[in-house]
């Protein structure tokens, strides 16, 4: 086999000459060769393929955007999330090499000046002063204390809302226990106000975070985190505020400061869901309830919880209070939604069958998704549903008070369009949950409401483990792997088995 630093030299080179006229094709052939050498390099070396990196990072920055995008996705769902996704410690400490140099690339560059001054502000000029820093991190076991007159604490969104829920919310929680008086900031995405905005005592801070920005862009954004931190303790001494780093990708899982060195051991504490692993436990919502629970020496476990806005929550006890009927006492909200990762899904016909099988002996919340191509694969379902005899009505957050009356109740099906306010307040609202690996099935677990989730495991093999749904209901985890041959009939099968075994869960 040819030297793979050779092969990628020879296509750093093209990149630097020929960066005007490289196909599409062209640059997924780099992208797709310096991930298989990186790999590869590792597993025969236990080195990192620098060279690689580089590659990867110079697509990022290349100015057709149809071609940056390649290097955006190749960094981070194919390399980044394949690293961290395995909860592997080696991986872990992997990760730290690979994004220091990433970081160290982005400062070099004229979009990165203000990073780089930024960070050697903090006493981090290079790459190495910024793994020292992470290890130590890694290495401390401060405390907090619960008899502080605390009076904010900022929690760090993990920026998908089924993490957010599965972690962040654990955390939250606990920390409500021990300081019900401290203002409560969730700096994150503003549509976690449709999840928290019926708590009065936690606030969102706003901030977008895309995670189909440039990779610059996702850098960036932690300094915009790094001005409403500022902001938010600026009148505060050290002993009247604590910053809690659910491993977010705001600041790249832990890679990048908030606080000073003086206060980083005492203020600020990062959660190692890569990392952390405890016998019998093996759901990363328990994990972060054992994590959380020893600050306080408290044996009880704590779960994740979401609190709706009054107007969020009336929408999915109005419409059970007219959908409900005695003929199909049972309703069943079900979400094919699948986070953007296709390899979760089963197949449509799976989809399909389902809904139309179910729909036989169960009133159906069905939710539309959050894409364009989710609402096109539910509208698919609608189609075959109807021809089969049942009566759909499609709703959204405008419409659907115009539909509360008796007449709902002749419906077999709710196809419902919304955000994830009025999606989880349906729900709630529901006795049953089915579903995909996403938010959908940690909102379920959140609210205590039965489910079964359909796992497409296409991560390690801890993948499916750390992401069950952690909660006071029951839940079920049908695992599928991707390498694994199996008959959509005999899954239909499982899954109406489960419901019928579970129906003594209902009310």
């Amino acid at each position: 086999m040819d030297d793979p630093r050779l092969i990628i030299n020879q296509s750093l080179k093209q990149l630097r000459d020929r960066a005007d006229c490289l196909s599409v094709e062209t640059v997924k052939l780099f992208a797709n060769q310096a991930i298989s050498f990186f790999f590869d390099y590792y597993h025969s070396t236990q080195q990192v393929l620098r060279e690689a990196i580089e590659l990867l990072c110079r697509i990022n920055i290349l100015p057709d955007p149809n071609l940056s995008r390649i290097g955006v996705n190749a960094l981070f769902p194919k390399l980044i999330e394949r690293l961290n996704d395995a909860f592997d410690p080696a991986y872990c400490k992997l990760y730290d090499e690979v994004f220091s140099q990433v970081i160290s690339f982005c400062r070099a560059i004229p979009e990165g000046h203000k990073l780089d001054s930024t960070l050697t502000q903090f006493g981090l000029p290079d790459e190495l002063s910024l793994l020292k820093r992470i290890e130590l991190l890694r290495q401390k076991s401060n405390a907090i204390d619960p008899n502080a007159a605390i009076k904010k604490i900022i929690l760090l969104s993990r920026i998908t809302i089924g993490a957010d829920v599965a972690i962040s919310s654990v955390i939250l929680s606990h920390l409500k226990k021990i300081y019900p008086y401290a203002d409560l900031v969730i700096i994150g995405p503003s549509k976690l106000s449709d999840l928290y905005g019926g708590d009065a005592q936690v606030r969102i801070s706003p901030l977008n975070y895309e995670r189909t920005d440039s990779l610059i862009g996702r850098l960036n954004a932690w300094l915009s985190v790094l001005d409403i931190v500022q902001a938010e303790i600026s009148s505060l001494s050290a002993d009247q505020f604590y910053i809690f780093d659910p491993d977010s990708r705001l600041t790249q899982l832990g890679i990048l400061p908030l606080l000073p060195p003086s206060l980083e051991f005492t203020n600020y504490f990062l959660f190692p869901s890569r990392t952390l692993t405890q016998s019998n436990i093996s759901k990363l919502g328990h994990l972060t309830s054992h994590w959380i629970n020893q600050f306080s020496a408290d044996c009880q476990p704590t779960y994740p919880y979401v609190s709706l806005p009054p107007l969020k929550r009336e929408i999915g006890t109005q419409l059970r209070k007219y959908f409900w009927n005695e003929a199909k006492p049972t309703i069943i909200c079900i979400s094919f939604g699948y986070g953007g990762n296709i390899s979760k899904r089963v197949t449509a016909s799976f989809e399909q069958n389902l809904v139309k099988l179910l729909s036989r002996d169960y009133k159906i919340f069905l939710d539309f998704g959050f894409t364009q191509q989710e609402s096109e694969e539910v509208e698919a379902i609608l189609r075959v549903v109807t021809i089969s005899g049942k009566q759909i009505l499609r709703l959204d957050e405008q419409n659907f008070s115009t539909y509360l009356n008796p007449a709902l109740s002749n419906y077999d099906l709710i196809a419902w369009k919304g955000g994830i306010g009025s999606f989880a307040s349906l729900i709630s609202a529901s006795n049953y949950y089915i579903g995909y690996d996403s938010s959908g099935q940690h909102i379920a677990a959140a609210l205590g409401i039965p489910l079964i989730t359909v796992f497409v495991n296409s991560g390690s093999s801890l993948f499916a483990d750390r992401w069950q749904p952690f909660g006071t209901g029951k839940s079920q985890i049908i695992n599928i792997s991707p390498k694994q041959n199996y008959n959509e009939d005999i899954l239909l099968d499982q899954i109406v088995t489960m419901l019928h075994r579970n129906m003594n869960l209902f009310p």
